[in-house]
């Protein structure tokens, strides 16, 4: 039993140790600073003792009969004693003259930045005054009103990490010596005055210290102040992010000429189907060792390459996969020399094995991360302009920076401009489905042609749902579907076939979706002629 007392005493020790480490106090300074025109001036101390303080207020009294506060900001309504440098923010600055009182709140924002040292919190500057020589030599006094650690309708100091009221001890200001210098007569007359209309409310993160509101208007203002720079960053950052992923958008609202994308070959997993993104095509001359021409497949596993007449062969690399070295698939290339009689595109679809055991480069998890996010982002963004705009407007109509100025045309522009992009060239979607049990057909590889000039549009992989993605200009594209087990075009269900049997989708402002059926067969290759030179 007796050791159990000794620990709870031990404990309870240590618990006054850890609060009485926790003090702050407000203090007055020993002496005046007093003008040869006779204004004196008491400077009041926040000393934080090197604890951790982000915010305080402070109520004092003295006697209106003996001292007349000057006015620190004579523009203002009311009347203001001088602030000090210990917080970037002061309100609540209020003299009560009817009832001797002086109100004044200050902190730190944002409110990262913390006071540890000991810092001037307000000057008082007055003058001595007695009324028909009453009370000359009466000394002054400025009483702090504090009633103990940890109250809330007194004085306060408030420590940042916790927003505990940590003021434990106060030095008021008592001052008798004032030199040569003697109170001015004044006649009697009724005082009147504001009476301080601020409501106390809790420092953020606090539930137990109490100071003077600080107007809305005014947080918003000084949020405003610091935030412009970092709204310009994040403003450059998102508008950079937005452009890269809307490439596509942008290659086909600024050079329309060149709208047809320089994809022409599919590189992909010959077992499932799958694209093969990052590889790395060489095509090379027959006879010579330096290869022709080099390129890299694209996300999507689409690459492209224009030749010149004569005997070429292709050699691919990938760290994860290998290429075959012979296949029965018509159009599928297993590295054979093939011959280009005219300049042309290559159009070569390059099925891969994957190697066993190997794993993704954290490099190649990355970039597809990336490009998912791109994707991600340009469908956010028109929302993330709206936000950026709004918050300009307010911050525009609070501050009155022309930097928000700037910025709210700015995001208004580009508002604009990516609701045209969009709208102009809007996405339609495809669907590749089994005609005989409506299922999807996953992983199919399809190829679009512009029915213009018979050039290839664009190429594309199927995802696990059958369906895949399309922007391009209005137009009729012809549509080339490959899939092992499968054959196209369909004869059970001939929709979209013109009167040759070509599969022709109409391609209009706006957004569409295509349901391209596909026959089950048996003969587990690839029946149709699907990227044939």
């Amino acid at each position: 039993m007796k050791l159990i007392k000794t620990i709870i005493f031990e404990i309870f020790c240590f618990a006054l140790f850890i609060v009485s480490v926790k003090a702050a106090t407000f203090e007055f300074s020993e002496t005046l600073d007093i003008s040869d025109n006779c204004e004196v001036g008491a400077t009041l101390y926040i000393d934080a003792t090197e604890e951790r303080v982000n915010a305080s207020d402070i109520e004092i009294q003295y006697d209106p009969s003996i001292i007349k506060i000057i006015d620190a900001e004579p523009d203002t309504p009311g009347i203001q004693i001088n602030t000090g440098e210990a917080f970037s923010k002061y309100w609540g600055n209020v003299v009560d003259e009817s009832q001797g009182k002086i109100l004044l709140a200050g902190g730190n924002f944002p409110i990262q930045d913390i006071l540890t040292t000991k810092e001037i919190f307000a000057k008082i500057f007055f003058n001595r005054i007695t009324i028909q020589n009453n009370n000359v030599n009466e000394p002054i006094k400025f009483i702090i009103n504090f009633q103990g650690a940890g109250k809330t309708i007194d004085s306060n100091i408030a420590e940042s990490d916790s927003g505990y009221d940590i003021l434990d001890g106060v030095i008021d200001g008592d001052y008798a010596d004032f030199g040569s210098c003697i109170p001015i007569i004044v006649t009697p007359s009724p005082i009147t005055s504001a009476t301080p209309t601020t409501t106390p409310t809790p420092i953020p993160g606090s539930d137990n210290v109490v100071i003077e509101e600080l107007p809305l208007t005014g947080v918003i203002e000084n949020f405003a102040e610091l935030s412009l720079p970092t709204i310009i960053v994040a403003s450059g950052v998102a508008t950079i992010t937005a452009l890269f992923g809307s490439i596509n958008y942008l290659r086909l609202l600024f050079f329309p000429w060149k709208r047809r994308k320089r994809f022409w070959g599919l590189v992909y997993d010959r077992e499932s189907g799958t694209a093969i993104p990052l590889a790395t095509i060489r095509i090379f001359r027959e006879g010579e060792k330096s290869f022709f021409k080099q390129t890299t497949s694209d996300f999507d596993g689409r690459y492209g390459l224009v030749v010149d007449p004569g005997n070429y062969h292709i050699e691919i690399e990938h760290f994860e996969y290998i290429g075959l070295k012979i296949s029965s698939a018509t159009g599928e290339y297993y590295g054979q020399v093939f011959q280009i009689e005219k300049t042309t595109n290559v159009n070569l679809d390059i099925p891969m094995l994957k190697i066993s055991g190997s794993k993704r480069k954290f490099i190649f998890k990355i970039k597809m991360k990336l490009n998912l996010f791109l994707g991600l982002f340009v469908i956010l963004y028109p929302y993330i302009l709206s936000m950026f705009l709004v918050i300009n407007i307010i911050f525009l109509l609070v501050s009155k920076e022309a930097g928000y100025f700037v910025l709210s045309i700015y995001h208004l522009i580009l508002l604009i401009f990516f609701f045209v992009l969009y709208n102009k060239y809007p996405k339609h979607w495809c669907n590749i489905f089994n005609s005989q049990d409506k299922k999807p057909v996953p992983l199919s590889m399809i190829k679009l042609f512009d029915r213009v000039d018979n050039s290839l549009a664009d190429t594309k992989i199927s995802d696990e749902k059958g369906r895949f993605q399309l922007i391009l200009p209005e137009g009729d594209y012809q549509i080339i579907v490959a899939k092992s087990n499968y054959q196209f075009p369909s004869t059970v269900n001939r929709i979209y076939q013109d009167g040759k049997g070509k599969v022709v989708i109409k391609i209009v402002k706006e957004p569409s979706f295509f349901e391209i059926p596909v026959d089950p067969t048996s003969s587990g290759e690839i029946t149709s002629k699907f990227g044939v030179l």
